[in-house]
């Protein structure tokens, strides 16, 4: 989902020499482009994927019915999520709203976020969103469990949380890592370099 740090925990993962991602491939504006009840070309484009890649980053593009026939094709699935649905909410729209979607992504983020005159956000578009994305997370909770797919579930607050120690996180990534079949946890500049990325400072927007 967007707006959970689905994209840095992708990166993180990335930087082990074990794991080589691909984002995004079926996002309505750069990815696959594959109607909503397209089985057959998505299964294509999976292979495709999957030749190349050993994890794939998935928030966007793919109906209900495809979303779950691309956890039944995965051999292991991360299930990253907000437990703090209110922040997501907010996040989103102030996203929308500004055009910057994270900190690296384009020069000056966050000079153009922090300045920007954001809207007010209205309450019951607030609840509607939470209710959508609450609804959604549960719904593939369920279905990971009923189909016995192998799966770890993490938050979005396991990995920023303030109280939240260093090595608590990278203990997190390990166990991620080991979890994807990496044969050996990260090490040296590697751990460096994730510890940058994990530092909320670098790598998140001020919500405040």
């Amino acid at each position: 989902w967007t707006r959970t740090g689905a994209s840095n925990l992708s990166e993180i993962l990335n930087l082990h020499p074990d794991i080589n991602y691909i984002a995004e491939p079926f996002h309505p504006k750069f990815g696959v482009q594959l109607d909503g009840a397209d089985i057959p070309g998505l299964d294509e484009a999976l292979a495709n994927s999957w030749r190349q890649h050993n994890l794939i980053k998935h928030n966007h593009g793919l109906s209900v019915k495809q979303s779950e026939y691309l956890l039944r094709s995965s051999d292991s699935v991360i299930l990253l999520w907000r437990a703090n649905a209110l922040q997501r909410a907010v996040s989103l729209q102030m996203a929308m709203q500004s055009k910057v979607w994270g900190v690296l992504d384009q020069p000056n983020s966050k000079e153009k976020y922090s300045g920007h005159e954001f809207a007010s956000i209205g309450i019951k578009l607030l609840q509607e969103e939470m209710l959508r994305y609450l609804g959604e997370v549960q719904h593939y909770q369920r279905f990971l469990a009923a189909n016995e797919i192998r799966h770890i579930e993490i938050r979005y607050e396991d990995i920023y949380a303030a109280d939240r120690t260093e090595d608590e996180k990278l203990e997190l990534i390990r166990t991620l890592v080991s979890f994807l079949g990496a044969t050996e946890n990260p090490q040296g500049e590697i751990i460096e370099k994730i510890k940058w990325r994990l530092n909320p400072a670098n790598t998140k927007q001020s919500n405040d």
